[in-house]
């Protein structure tokens, strides 16, 4: 099980994902994410006690 409360963690989620190479071949990821995608992504992570993410990007405290 993972539990990153027992351990020292620093994350940095990025939504820099841009496709390219064989991408277009897969409608699933031939797309940049959305600001709402991303945003549950952060929403996932702290829920899940990853806290320690970048403040720059984090909407969390």
């Amino acid at each position: 099980m993972f539990q990153p409360s027992y351990i020292n963690l620093y994350v940095n989620i990025m939504d820099q994902y841009h496709p390219c190479y064989l991408s277009h071949k897969y409608a699933e990821i031939n797309r940049c994410i959305n600001d709402e995608e991303f945003e549950n992504v952060l929403q996932i992570a702290w829920e899940e006690g990853i806290h320690r993410l970048d403040s720059q990007m984090s909407i969390y405290p």
